[in-house]
């Protein structure tokens, strides 16, 4: 993730983890590994990645965007662990973990939504709000926020309260 155009994405990696850890101590490998990966196409790509501040030139919604990051994400780091010869039926799993990342639907990649999102208002709110604005700001804070399960809402809920705080004008 060092060369991501956006310099806390390395963070936010480690921060995903670390959350995911919290809300799952026995994450499995698979699991863990999609954690530190889901983000992988910004820091691969660099100034070429799926740019997201010009998500509306190429995507006809914001959810059609982040699919098609999480599609990315899931591709380039399923050649990373191929590469690496790591056994097909585990790339599959960390594939579709990584595919699901922005929108869950069992309860691994719940879990990965939800510290995906906890990450992102612990480590990369600040950032997004000096690049974006407050406008884009507030509209994030809900997406990441709208999305969680409960227990994540429960965990981050000061979290996302200190974000909501920075951004009223």
């Amino acid at each position: 993730m060092t060369n991501s155009v956006i310099k806390t994405d390395a963070q936010h990696s480690q921060t995903t983890l670390k959350w995911l850890l919290k809300l799952k101590p026995d994450a499995d490998e698979a699991l863990q590994i999609a954690a530190l990966g889901h983000d992988i196409e910004r820091g691969f790509h660099g100034a070429n990645r799926i740019n997201e501040g010009q998500w509306g030139d190429k995507y006809s919604n914001y959810e059609e965007y982040k699919q098609a990051h999480a599609n990315e994400s899931g591709r380039i780091i399923a050649e990373l662990l191929k590469k690496y010869n790591f056994d097909e039926k585990f790339i599959q799993l960390v594939k579709t973990l990584v595919e699901k990342h922005e929108v869950g639907g069992d309860e691994d990649a719940n879990y990965l939504m939800d510290a995906d999102s906890l990450s992102f208002f612990d480590s990369n709110f600040d950032p997004y709000l000096v690049n974006h604005g407050k406008e884009n700001g507030k509209f994030k804070i809900e997406y990441m926020y709208n999305r969680m399960m409960d227990r994540a809402k429960e965990i981050g809920k000061e979290l996302y309260k200190k974000c909501l705080e920075k951004i009223k004008i």
